[in-house]
């Protein structure tokens, strides 16, 4: 069971971060305009920043899709470490990014939303995830185990890109 969890808890990272590299893809402009706006790193390193990180995060997301798909358990160290360490990463950009700049927005799924400390606990919750199948040794799973995975991945997946919104709507509503 704590396999088919690894394997839910890195289908939904990875679902999250190609998601989220190709929109940065699209328009590096808006990125770089958030990260500006955000005001954690300096000009250079925000615009190398705004170049080098989608094609990270596109990459991580294959390898992990890869790795799930095929159940190759040398590819499960290096995966795990490059999703735990992108998503603490994150997590530690978001955090400082909430500290200085509490009306700061992200454009991460294509539109501007608010950056909170949910966002934060988001890629913790994501990096726990990829630390977990890091720890397991995956071994060759059946096709109902990575499927019962897949569909609890996407699950997790939707709950975590959706729950940001959801409450900052439910704030924008309360009087």
């Amino acid at each position: 069971m704590a396999e088919v969890l690894a394997i839910a808890a890195l289908s939904a990272g990875a679902a999250l971060l190609l998601v989220g590299g190709l929109v940065h893809l699209r328009d590096g402009r808006a990125l770089l305009a958030s990260l500006l706006h955000h005001d954690v790193l300096p000009y250079r390193v925000a615009r190398i920043a705004a170049r080098t990180t989608p094609p990270l995060q596109v990459l991580v997301a294959l390898a992990a899709i890869a790795a799930v798909a095929t159940g190759e358990p040398r590819f499960t160290p290096a995966v795990g470490l490059a999703a735990t360490a992108t998503f603490l990463a994150m997590a530690c950009y978001l955090a400082a990014a909430v500290l200085r700049n509490p009306d700061a927005t992200c454009n991460c799924w294509g539109k501007a939303q608010p950056l909170t400390w949910i966002s934060v606990i988001r890629a913790l919750v994501l990096a726990g995830g990829a630390a977990l199948y890091l720890g397991e040794s995956v071994r060759a799973l059946d096709t109902q185990e990575l499927l019962l995975g897949a569909i609890l991945g996407a699950a997790f997946a939707t709950a975590l890109a959706v729950l940001p919104t959801a409450t900052h709507v439910h704030r924008q509503a309360q009087p």
